[in-house]
């Protein structure tokens, strides 16, 4: 817990929580363990224009019930809903790895889901999700069953159009398609 802590305050220093300048986040608020996976449900139910999903693993659960599959249906109902939808994977070395990413990828392009992955020659660890260009849960949570149930997790959610264009200009450097 004592890490967790000290990560969120790390972040808060670097988005600039502490000193309030003008571009500064509206609310940071830490996501914990399980309290990630209904936040980011509700912001991609609530999400009005585009989502931008970029993780290293996203490994959909074969149960009905599971909470990847409910994130997978939740994007795939906001892409029928006519939001931009994308979603950034690890393409690797690893064949795990990359067998669990594309099996979600070609479920979400079924429906309409931007699906692009990185160059396999760097790694891409990065585990963000962008709402509408002003909400951005960040921090260590891969879309998994073990971390969005089981695991000691924690990441952000921070409301701030400047950093949300940061990053996704950041993911666009990754994949050149991602801003559009």
């Amino acid at each position: 817990m004592r890490k967790a802590i000290l990560w969120v305050v790390a972040v808060c220093c670097l988005v600039g929580c502490f000193r309030r300048p003008a571009d500064a986040a509206e609310s940071i608020e830490p996501l914990l363990n399980e309290d990630y996976f209904q936040v980011l449900h509700e912001e991609i139910a609530e999400a009005e224009k585009e989502i931008i999903v970029s993780v290293f693993l996203f490994k959909t659960s074969p149960s009905p019930r599971g909470r990847t599959r409910r994130i997978g249906a939740a994007l795939k109902k906001a892409a029928r809903r006519g939001l931009r939808v994308v979603v950034l994977l690890e393409k690797s070395t690893q064949r795990g790895l990359n067998e669990a990413n594309g099996k979600t990828a070609a479920d979400l392009k079924d429906a309409g889901v931007l699906v692009l992955y990185d160059n396999p020659a760097r790694t891409m660890h990065t585990k963000m999700v962008i709402i509408d260009r002003e909400i951005v849960l960040l921090g260590s949570h891969n879309l998994t069953e073990s971390a969005l149930k089981h695991n000691h997790e924690a990441s952000l959610r921070i409301r701030s159009k400047t950093l949300a264009t940061r990053l996704v200009e950041y993911l666009d450097t990754i994949h050149p398609s991602v801003r559009e």
